[in-house]
């Protein structure tokens, strides 16, 4: 327990708002406005090989003030996806499952953990001295875009998929888009208590397709809930894609109803605990914030360049203590 404590204490001040990292947001658009300009060579799109490169292209940029090539992010993509599918784990810096002092037993991981400090030593080698990947060490770097790349990419990857069965949200979101392509507001209601069209359709995917279905919590204390009763340091498991569809709490919860489920007044009477994609309390993900931002920075981007439309079935999922697919998905996209 003292050792997840220490491991999860130094990330923290990673994520603070003084002194911790000072998110490059302009050079982040521009190294995913860059990736996207390509798609106008395309008539259609692998979802999860251009979710993958989007959000490992904006993490560089976004995070360390570096640009990653195409064949560099391959790399990380592969690494970070063989090290979650064969052992169905994540890092314990985003969502509290599991100590990285623990993780360092899995060979999985050891060996997706090698090969992405390998590309992280090649950028270091060829960033600027400015750059803020000078700041962090191997381990911090590493950390940083294993956790925030894997989830980011789910959750964008299911996004594209749900746009493209759901045209008129892709318009929502390319009205409330800029000149330059950026959303007008960011996360936040307006004056008017609106929520932006991007933020309903992340939040709407996170509930649908939770990157963490699963998380599992130690007992603190003996405790009895709801006549069931737990003692001291027994393991629980929290049923995050459970809740995300329980009809008690989500009328037609097996659909995608982004102005239902995160209108203002709707989250407002919805009870706490009802929505938990990035865990909750002490042990919640630090980056959620950033998290969120990105995929809506990212969805706004391509609606506001593309028209997308659905090419085949959905993938089957399977939930472990990750959602997984059996294969990619391929979705048409025309310029606007």
């Amino acid at each position: 327990k003292e050792k997840w404590a220490d491991h999860r204490r130094s990330y923290l001040p990673l994520f603070a708002k003084t002194n911790g990292l000072k998110v490059n947001k302009s050079e982040a658009v521009d190294a995913a406005a860059s990736h996207i300009i390509t798609w106008n060579e395309k008539s259609d799109i692998s979802v999860g090989y251009e979710a993958g490169q989007l959000t490992l292209k904006y993490l560089a940029a976004a995070l360390f003030g570096v640009k990653i090539s195409n064949e560099q992010a391959d790399i990380i993509d592969q690494a970070s996806d063989n090290g979650i599918q064969n052992f169905q784990i994540y890092s314990g810096l985003t969502y509290g499952l599991v100590p990285g002092f623990l993780m360092s037993r899995i060979s999985g991981y050891n060996s997706a953990k090698k090969q992405i400090i390998n590309i992280i030593s090649e950028l270091r080698n060829t960033a600027p001295a400015t750059a803020q990947l000078h700041q962090l060490s191997n381990d911090e770097a590493f950390e940083l875009l294993f956790a925030g790349h894997s989830t980011v990419k789910a959750t964008l990857y299911n996004a594209l998929l749900l746009l493209a069965r759901n045209p008129e949200w892709q318009k929502s979101i390319r009205q409330e888009t800029s000149q330059n392509g950026l959303p007008l507001t960011l996360q936040k209601p307006d004056g008017d208590g609106n929520i932006p069209a991007a933020t309903k359709v992340t939040m709407e995917t996170l509930r649908l397709f939770p990157s963490i279905p699963y998380i599992p919590r130690q007992m603190a204390c003996d405790a009895s809930v709801n006549g069931y009763s737990f003692g001291k340091n027994d393991i629980i498991i929290i049923p995050v894609k459970a809740i995300h569809r329980s009809p008690k709490l989500y009328e037609r919860p097996e659909e995608f109803l982004p102005d239902q489920n995160f209108s203002a007044p709707a989250i407002r009477n919805r009870p706490k605990g009802s929505f938990l994609p990035f865990g909750f309390g002490p042990n919640g993900c630090p980056g959620q914030g950033m998290a969120v931002q990105e995929v809506q920075i990212l969805l706004s981007l391509i609606c506001n360049q593309f028209n997308l439309e659905a090419k085949d079935t959905l993938p089957k999922t399977k939930s472990k203590l990750t959602i997984i697919t059996d294969r990619d998905a391929t979705i048409k996209i025309a310029p606007c």
